[in-house]
């Protein structure tokens, strides 16, 4: 979900050794097999593509709210021979569909049914959403301050959980949720335990169970966040990713 100023930017910056090094490792933590698995965000399709060739899974669904990154999946997926196509609406008969299937949605109003995928995945996400209001913020809030939960941007933790809820509800039980965020690790170990804490948290309120944190240095991947690796002097730069499981 990039911003069209974005588009030419990220098709390079995928292909990058360092984020190609980060798809072998994001593509280490998603389950070997399943019949439907959803790549939210799904950007220039890198992941899909490994996926298909990978993996094992029935049928893939990739979604995006910009087109021309869609479409520059489809080219990227069809020049090696993987079928692709775009569709603009969700329709149940795309179940059956036998291409990877690239649908223009916006996250904060997902049309893909409910408890649908095995496996969903959200990684590097920048986000760019038309919506400028979301349903159910009001409840995530109260949710937040009845917990007691300490985060320090409330705003920010608010649009990300609604996110990650959106797309939460489209796992079936005992599904995973795989999440790439750009991160720090911290060298104090009471920070560093904060941070896990802090997902354990957050994952508990969308009905997430975390299973797994792995942190990744590379400072060459964390540039493309907004952060100053001079805010960050005695931390490591670089991604994290989550391994969460659907629970009810």
């Amino acid at each position: 979900m990039y911003p069209k100023s974005k588009v030419g930017y990220w098709k390079e910056r995928s292909l990058s050794s360092e984020y190609q090094e980060a798809y072998d490792n994001i593509i280490k933590n998603i389950p070997e097999s399943g019949s439907t698995l959803l790549d939210v965000g799904c950007g220039t399709g890198e992941i899909l593509k490994r996926v298909w060739k990978e993996l094992d899974y029935g049928l893939l669904i990739g979604c995006d709210a910009t087109y021309e990154m869609l479409k520059g999946a489809m080219e990227k997926l069809k020049s090696e021979n993987i079928p692709a196509r775009i569709e603009r609406k969700w329709d149940l008969k795309l179940l059956n569909s036998k291409e990877v299937v690239l649908l223009l949605e916006d996250v904060s109003d997902m049309q893909i049914p409910k408890q649908i995928a095995d496996t969903a995945l959200f990684t590097f996400p920048e986000i760019f959403s038309n919506s400028k209001k979301w349903a159910g913020e009001g409840k995530i809030k109260n949710e937040i301050r009845k917990r007691g939960y300490e985060f320090n941007d409330i705003k920010k933790i608010i649009k990300k959980l609604m996110i990650h809820r959106n797309i939460a509800d489209k796992i079936k039980n005992n599904g995973r949720f795989i999440s790439v965020e750009y991160d720090v690790q911290y060298r104090n170990s009471f920070l560093e335990s904060r941070v896990i804490y802090n997902k354990i948290s957050f994952a508990e309120m969308i009905s997430l169970r975390l299973e797994n944190a792995q942190f990744f240095e590379s400072a060459k991947v964390w540039s493309d966040t907004e952060g100053k690796l001079e805010d960050f002097i005695e931390e490591k730069p670089g991604y994290r990713i989550f391994s969460m499981s659907r629970v009810e």
